[in-house]
């Protein structure tokens, strides 16, 4: 059974329609959604004495816990939309993982600024921004490497893009200082 696209019929190669592919979007995001809510949940409100930053370590726990939330669901979310179609581009997989969690980081935001009173609403709107703008940037780059290492499976050119990368943030944090 082949899948029609466009007016024509592609039986070699079964072609998935862009309902599918939408279809895993917003599962992927609702699932990054209640990983986040539940993370804000966790920190913020369980009454759980858990420390801002790991024991030891300037880590800080909020920041490494949404770190393996948003690789762990961009992992599971790339390896499917391949096994799906193999012939997604490295481009395709990485902007469908980056706008997955746009969508999730904007609907959470947007949770937290109706919710959370104890700023100005001007307070709240800079937070809203900087988390959306900030968690898009940073999506978009792990899904990046993530569908890069899915789908060439180049781990030593992956390390090296990660690498540069991580160089690249290190030179512009000492030409943009944050206090």
């Amino acid at each position: 059974m082949a899948y029609f696209s466009g007016n024509a019929i592609d039986a070699g190669h079964l072609i998935k329609p862009p309902g599918i592919l939408k279809k895993q979007t917003i599962i992927f995001s609702g699932l990054l959604l209640i990983g986040l809510l539940f993370e804000w949940w966790l920190l913020d409100f369980s009454g759980l004495n858990i420390p801002e930053h790991i024991p030891y370590t300037p880590i800080n726990v909020s920041g490494f816990l949404l770190l393996v939330l948003l690789l762990t669901i961009l992992i599971v979310f790339i390896k499917k939309l391949v096994r799906q179609d193999s012939s997604f581009s490295i481009f395709r997989l990485t902007l469908t993982g980056a706008i997955a969690c746009f969508i999730a980081e904007f609907v959470f935001q947007f949770i937290k600024l109706l919710v959370e009173n104890g700023n100005l609403l001007k307070g709240r709107l800079i937070d809203f921004c900087a988390g959306v703008i900030g968690i898009a940037f940073l999506s978009t780059v792990l899904s990046f490497f993530v569908s890069y290492q899915v789908k060439t499976r180049k781990t030593g050119i992956l390390l090296l893009l990660i690498i540069l990368f991580m160089a690249f943030i290190g030179f512009i944090s000492t030409l943009m200082p944050y206090h």
